[in-house]
């Protein structure tokens, strides 16, 4: 009865786990991490990350798709967030945006002019991107209705002295 008890208690735990959200502290720590260095191997054991990769190259996200860590080189490199759910009738009833606080004082209602009041002149033709902090923002917006979609973030390199 014991055995049992536990298993369904480890089996409940690893779906509320799942369905939860890492905060951006939890994710940012994770960029040039080794696919498969132990933090990463604890990381996505945590949160019941999915992972498909060829060769090198890959990803890894949670059952409900609200976060992607893309690898390039066996190492993360870009984290996307989905600000807005998925639109109706794409994806899974059980896929949701990101529910944490966006990184970067970057708000769920922010436009491209908000953004660049905030991180200065995009660093795109288009307007949508912008460096801040050692790191590169991607902003995609919603061609329907015009509202922040997805954040496509990645680490700037160092640059040497």
């Amino acid at each position: 009865m014991k055995i049992l008890t536990s298993f369904l208690f480890i089996c409940i735990c690893t779906s509320a786990i799942a369905d939860a959200y890492p905060t951006w502290t939890e994710l940012e720590p994770l960029f040039g991490e080794k696919v498969e260095s132990e933090r990463m191997k604890t990381f996505a054991q945590k949160w019941g990350l999915r992972k498909r990769a060829k060769g090198s190259s890959g990803s890894f996200w949670p059952r409900n798709h609200s976060y992607s860590l893309l690898f390039e080189r066996s190492m993360i490199r870009t984290i996307i967030l989905d600000v807005l759910p998925p639109p109706d009738g794409y994806g899974e009833k059980h896929w949701t945006e990101y529910k944490q606080d966006l990184p970067f004082g970057i708000r769920p209602t922010d436009m491209a002019e908000q953004l660049s009041e905030r991180f200065g002149k995009s660093t795109s033709k288009k307007g949508t991107t912008w460096e801040h902090n050692g790191f590169r923002i991607w902003a995609i917006f919603s061609k329907s209705s015009g509202k922040l979609s997805e954040l496509y973030i990645r680490k700037l390199k160092q640059k040497k002295p």
